[in-house]
């Protein structure tokens, strides 16, 4: 009980400081587009990051099969994180998986929260599900 404790401690600490870099850091007072990055605690402000409400998504170029099975050999052979087809997949499954349960998951990407929850979800996943198994 007291270790989880402690760990808690840490974390709120470590975003407490993060927040506070972020008031430090995050505004600049000659740059007006940046004083609603943040809120006046140091939490970052999604809306902001969100897409504008006029905003018309240009068309994109669609990696196919071929693109989809180089990328993924590449990684085999040279990534720093080795891993088959099937071991991305599992990777990418989680992390939206984990997204979504706590609306985090931006742009087909896993983003962090203020919070921590979605941190505590990884190493949970990872606890019960460890990455890096087959390697």
């Amino acid at each position: 009980m007291t270790e989880t404790l402690a760990i808690d401690e840490f974390w709120k600490q470590k975003q407490q400081w993060v927040r506070d870099m972020r008031i430090e850091f995050c505004r600049r007072p000659n740059m007006p587009e940046t004083h609603n990055i943040i809120f006046e605690n140091g939490d970052l402000n999604q809306e902001y990051f969100a897409k504008p409400h006029d905003y018309v998504e240009e068309e994109q170029v669609k990696w196919g099969e071929e693109e989809k099975r180089a990328l993924i050999k590449g990684l085999e052979l040279y990534g720093d994180w080795k891993g088959t087809e099937e071991m991305i997949l599992h990777e990418y499954e989680r992390n939206k998986a984990i997204g979504l349960a706590h609306s985090t998951w931006k742009g087909g990407v896993l983003v962090y929260d203020d919070e921590g929850e979605v941190l505590k979800a990884i190493e949970k996943s990872n606890a019960e599900d460890p990455p890096f198994k087959n390697q």
